[in-house]
């Protein structure tokens, strides 16, 4: 029989957790196949690997005999998925909805479309992905370091050991962003753009002798937090950069707005945060208007040169709240992200 799903050795872990123990199955052409299993099984873990949606610490998926991870667009145009809540953009009609799906997963006929697949959430993966597009490409015009989470009640670390928020959110971008700066720098005008958020302005104040959140965590306490280190990060990466007198890669941030996505709404963040993200679904921006701020700071020849800002969804510098800012505080995050890394980067100040 032709085999459409083939997953072989399949293990996934979370620091000493492990979520997916070495696990084989199969399932052939014309089989309707349940995937049962008790809370906690691994089963959204297993569906997300075979989907290319997050990635495996060991072991193999094929999708009709293309691995998931070295081809995944090919493989995911023989993919159908549709999750618990699925993705909707409540601002198309149905048959729009489909016809930009049907293109999305057709568009690399015609596009010069690529992509590397790594878990953010592990610094051993993103320094493989690092190395193959180091590899691939003699440079690179702009990093938008956009992936990002807000993550339930529950406090968990990764595989590195650190609280998976801030690893997720601002350690990755980090270790990203100096890893493919080689390639960036390379760039008539290199852009590195980090991804912020205007609920920084609620941030609690940090403790930099509780980075694992020990003490004191929140699923959207941490979000918050998150976003405000990576606004630090930032100013400090625009330093960095002018010490190292590298002048044709910038790095700024900014936040776009209240998008109307699905994006924090799967995680459990306790009621009442969980109610107001369900009421502020109804005033949020489009996906487009959303998009806006990313699209200036990655094209417009008016922030050619400028480095270190905070931009507002409208494409204005705006003043980040500065509450709890120093620049000592700054260095404490800074020096904290590279002693983490330090296994896979080395960086001279």
């Amino acid at each position: 029989m032709t085999l459409l799903i083939e997953v072989k050795n399949l293990t996934k872990r979370y620091e000493k957790n492990i979520a997916l123990d070495n696990i084989n199955f199969v399932v052939n052409k014309n089989e309707i196949v349940g995937f049962l299993g008790p809370n906690g099984a691994g089963k959204t873990t297993t569906m997300n690997i075979i989907t290319g949606y997050i990635a495996q610490s060991s072991g193999e998926v094929l999708i009709n005999n293309t691995n998931i991870t070295d081809e995944p667009i090919k493989a995911k145009k023989n993919i159908g998925y549709l999750p618990d809540n699925p993705p909707l953009y409540p601002d198309m009609k149905v048959i729009e909805y489909l016809n930009f799906v049907c293109e999305i997963k057709s568009a690399n006929k015609d596009a010069d479309l690529d992509s590397a697949v790594a878990d953010l959430l592990s610094f051993k993966q993103i320094k493989v992905m690092c190395d193959v597009l180091l590899k691939k490409y003699d440079h690179l015009d702009v990093l938008l370091n956009n992936a990002g989470a807000v993550f339930d009640v529950e406090r968990k670390l990764t595989e590195d050991g650190e609280e998976r928020t801030f690893q997720l959110n601002v350690y990755a971008p980090f270790l990203l962003s100096h890893l493919l700066l080689p390639i960036i720098q390379k760039s008539k005008s290199g852009r590195i753009i980090f991804e912020g958020s205007a609920s920084h302005k609620v941030a609690r104040e940090p403790d930099f002798n509780d980075m694992k959140c020990e003490k004191e965590y929140g699923g959207q306490g941490n979000y918050n937090l998150s976003k405000l280190y990576l606004i630090w990060l930032m100013r400090h990466f625009a330093k960095y950069l002018k010490k190292k007198g590298i002048k044709n890669v910038t790095a700024n941030a900014t936040h776009p707005g209240m998008v109307g996505t699905n994006f924090g709404h799967n995680a459990d963040k306790g009621f009442l945060v969980n109610m107001i993200y369900k009421i502020g679904w109804y005033f949020s921006d489009t996906i487009d208007k959303g998009a806006l701020s990313e699209v200036f700071l990655a094209t417009s020849p008016k922030v050619e040169g400028i480095s270190g800002k905070y931009y507002s969804n409208k494409c204005e510098v705006e003043e980040p709240k500065e509450k709890y800012y120093t620049e000592e505080n700054e260095k404490k995050l800074w020096d904290y992200c590279v002693k983490i890394c330090k296994p896979y980067i080395t960086i001279e100040e």
